[in-house]
């Protein structure tokens, strides 16, 4: 789903960013139990994640299977909550719940990771 760029903010450098959305107008699939896969309601989803505290960058280079990257793994936190009509469900405060490993980074595949002459 697409984001606007207000709501992502990365520096590679410092591997920091952030990714905030505030009630973000999704679908709530209900209807697996039911048998209705496609059942939804309208629902909205914020989230808030934080990503820094980097480590070293990792380069990696394959042109064999067409993937080349530039990673540095991170710490993340993120705030998440979503709600309904008559539901609500919140998973954490804001930086609160810690990854056991984030990584951002940079990469190429198939035929953008071949260098160009």
């Amino acid at each position: 789903m697409p984001v606007t760029a207000e709501a992502i903010s990365f520096d590679f450098g410092t591997a920091g960013g952030s990714l905030v959305l505030q009630d973000l107008a999704v679908p709530d699939f209900i209807g697996e139990t039911s048998g209705a896969p496609d059942l939804s309601v309208p629902a909205t989803l914020s989230l808030a994640m934080a990503w820094g505290d980097a480590g070293p960058e990792l380069t990696v280079s394959d042109l064999e299977t067409q993937h080349t990257g530039s990673y540095r793994e991170c710490r993340a936190t993120i705030a998440w909550s979503a709600a309904e009509q008559g539901f609500s469900f919140v998973a954490g405060d804001a930086g609160s719940l810690t990854s056991r490993f984030a990584q951002l980074g940079f990469e190429r595949t198939g035929v953008f990771a071949v260098p160009q002459a």
